[in-house]
């Protein structure tokens, strides 16, 4: 980004800061953009400072403990109000781009495993901002400057909230629907043989081929199959939640169920009869062929008693050049993939529904993009953590969307309720739903009423 914001691009983030104050007709015409070197020409108007300038990691410049991506004087604060002018000396708008729009995705670089962008490589890790809503404390520190300038020329200026304390949206992917299977049976075998790597003890490994062999060919119990106990605890709650579908589609890769399957109907039935909405699960493929996206679609479609208004992309496999194109090519109003798989916290430094840029065409895409928070196998694979370390991160967590009357977008597979190789999990769950709402006051949600709160 070695360039000033263009027209479109502020333009772009104007879009989101509205989402969060009322009277941005009654100061337009003052807003002013200048180069790092331009000084103030007239008094009472709104100067922000553009950086030319592209990101250097090393010159990150800390205000109170905010990073600034494209800093301009060092011996500057945020602003200042001078003569009745109010002068942002850092290139705040810029910084804010960089990280809600995704450009630090587009560089070419190293991928995982599942061919997505990784934690390893992005600027939140390199500044320790993971679990910071950088962003959020942009536009904060605009709005306060904005708010004093209104005051002093007698303008209106409201501070808008989606929420009185927070939002959270709770969804599940529905990856697999049986736990014992054949196949599993035979990776439980290759691993008392050693032919897999993992953690487990000898005498665990064991234990796990005893309890498949047992499961899969005598007793055949399911914990897999527990929409009714979700239901139940999002009742209780008053909690309703979404369930993405996984179509089946490439071996060992993708779902092992069909939506054509009388079961899964009426699981779906279940579902919408309890108000939970039905979002698809885009397969591997979806993520970058239009073809099996379009597919994945109509077959859900077929078999849902509702429209279907959202996704998320299998295994958060995103790619951020294609991804978005699809999903608005097939008019989706929103997407739930974007959160690192490694890590809990702002994929996009953001903690509100926010929209991609479309560099190509320099606009918004038109699909909402909801940010996930906390993802089960994010706590307890990719970081392990401890059941306490778990919920204090969430409540940290919590904490910071609170302060922007932000959305805390949980995910929790239903195939995630294994008391045998997380012994404890299901209270964790239940404990961690009543602490977020009892605790923390937030607010249960919906991305579709989300949308329409920013719409």
């Amino acid at each position: 980004m070695n360039e000033f914001l263009n027209k479109p691009k502020l333009n772009y983030i104007w879009l989101h800061l509205q989402n969060h104050f009322l009277g941005f007709n009654n100061i337009e015409n003052q807003i002013q953009y200048q180069p790092k070197s331009a000084l103030m020409k007239n008094q009472g108007e709104i100067y922000f400072m553009l950086s030319e300038a592209g990101l250097n990691r090393l010159n990150v410049l800390k205000i109170n403990n905010t990073p600034i991506l494209f800093p301009g004087n060092p011996d500057k604060p945020f602003y200042t109000m001078e003569q009745g002018s109010l002068v942002f000396h850092h290139d705040l708008l810029k910084s804010a781009f960089y990280l809600l729009s995704g450009y630090q995705e587009l560089t070419p670089g190293k991928l995982d495993k599942h061919q997505r962008f990784p934690w390893d490589r992005s600027i939140q890790k390199h500044l320790g901002i993971t679990k910071r809503a950088l962003v959020n404390e942009y536009f904060e520190i605009i709005l306060v400057g904005l708010q004093q300038y209104c005051q002093y020329h007698n303008l209106p200026f409201e501070r808008k909230n989606s929420f009185d304390t927070f939002g959270l949206w709770l969804s599940h992917d529905i990856d697999q629907v049986d736990k014992y299977t054949l196949n599993e049976f035979i990776f439980q075998t290759k691993n008392v043989l050693g032919l897999t790597q993992n953690k487990f003890a000898r005498k665990h490994k064991w234990k796990l081929f005893a309890e498949h062999a047992v499961h899969t060919f005598f007793t055949r119990k399911n914990p897999y199959w527990n929409f009714q106990y979700l239901l139940d605890i999002e009742k209780e709650l008053r909690l309703p939640a979404t369930y993405f579908f996984l179509p089946k589609r490439k071996k060992h890769h993708d779902a092992y169920y069909n939506f054509s399957e009388k079961r899964i109907k009426s699981a779906m039935q279940l579902i919408d009869d309890a108000g939970g909405e039905i979002g698809l699960h885009g397969t591997v493929d979806s993520s970058h062929s239009l073809e099996a996206l379009k597919e994945d679609l109509e077959k859900l479609k077929k078999s849902s008693p509702q429209p279907i208004r959202g996704m998320r992309q299998h295994r958060l496999i995103y790619q951020r050049k294609t991804t978005p194109k699809l999903h608005d090519e097939v008019a989706f109003q929103y997407d739930a993939s974007l959160g690192f798989a490694e890590h809990e916290g702002f994929r996009n430094s953001y903690c509100h529904p926010f929209k991609l840029y479309n560099f190509e065409k320099e606009q918004p895409y038109n699909t909402w993009e909801i940010p996930l928070v906390v993802m089960d196998g994010t706590l307890f694979q990719y970081r392990d953590y401890t059941m306490e370390q778990a919920m204090q991160t969430c409540m940290d967590l919590a904490t910071e969307i609170k302060k922007y009357n932000g959305v805390f977008s949980l995910l929790w597979h239903n195939s995630f309720f294994d008391d045998v190789r997380f012994p404890g999990i299901g209270q964790f769950y239940n404990d961690l739903l009543n602490a977020l709402q009892k605790e923390m006051q937030c607010k249960p949600s919906f991305p579709t009423n989300l949308i329409k709160m920013l719409s």
